[in-house]
């Protein structure tokens, strides 16, 4: 089972919460976080390269693996999600994204079989995956 986040390295204060409780949701698991594989996706490719996302995730603890890739194809997966995503400019340059901040539970065959919407509930979140069957 794959549990996917869709955020950004650059994020003031949503990501980091989020990946926290993540984090957290796996410590609680115990022997049973072997179940997931969590994964955060970088919504911001201009940005987070795969050493700025690896610097970022190491804040959290282990059990976190980071992707990215290009812009078209982030945009296709979240979308096909139904996921939003948008980028609010700011000045000089700079930029924000606000973006979806549920959790997606993809099964072995690729199907998304499920969504845990914010607020997270850690210890819910921990015991309903614990409960999934290992993949």
């Amino acid at each position: 089972l794959i549990l996917l986040y869709f955020g950004y390295t650059y994020c003031p204060d949503v990501c980091p919460t989020s990946l926290f409780e993540i984090s957290e949701v796996l410590k609680a698991m115990g022997a049973d976080a072997d179940k997931v594989n969590a994964w955060f996706v970088s919504v911001d490719p201009e940005r987070d390269t795969p050493e700025q996302i690896a610097r970022y995730l190491a804040q959290f603890g282990p059990g976190l693996a980071g992707a990215t890739g290009e812009r078209t194809e982030i945009e296709r997966l979240t979308a096909s999600m139904g996921f939003a995503q948008v980028r609010n400019p700011e000045a000089g340059g700079a930029y924000t994204i606000d973006h979806s901040t549920a959790l997606v539970l993809i099964d072995a065959e690729a199907r998304v079989v499920g969504y845990f919407t914010a607020p997270h509930d850690r210890a819910a979140l921990a015991s309903d995956l614990s409960a999934l069957p290992a993949s």
